[in-house]
């Protein structure tokens, strides 16, 4: 999570080809993806294949749309199943996410008029520099 944003990062950090991934997050997270079309791919059918170090990155919803809604549960458990590691063997990694966690570090207003003379302000200092 970053400035407001709710990433679905799937991220090999191990050190052999991770195969055959699939995910499952209890309660049903689809309904806060905003892209359902990819989601539906990404958790029917997994993912095939991904190397040491390589991420796959979806946008879930912004913290502004998460957070003010009432019937949106907060606390996710996530299973991940996937092939790999040195015996190639099925593994399960779990981990739970609990979003109020993240409340009072992330951006949950919507932005002012300052807010954005502030942005303004600050593309005019950068013409200025470009200009010189």
């Amino acid at each position: 999570m970053h400035d407001g944003i709710i990433d679905l990062v799937i991220r090999n950090s191990g050190k052999s080809i991770a195969k055959n991934i699939k995910i499952d997050i209890e309660p049903d997270i689809s309904n806060l993806l905003i892209d359902k079309k990819y989601s539906k791919l990404l958790f029917s059918e997994g993912i095939k294949m991904l190397v040491p170090k390589q991420e796959i990155r979806t946008f879930i919803n912004t913290s502004m749309y998460i957070y003010n809604k009432k019937d949106i549960p907060m606390t996710y458990n996530i299973k991940v199943f996937y092939e790999g590691g040195i015996l190639n063997k099925k593994r399960v990694y779990e981990s739970s996410i609990n979003f109020l966690l993240y409340k009072d570090l992330l951006r949950t207003r919507e932005p002012t008029k300052k807010d954005y003379l502030k942005v303004l302000e600050e593309i005019k200092k950068a013409i200025e520099k470009l200009k010189k």
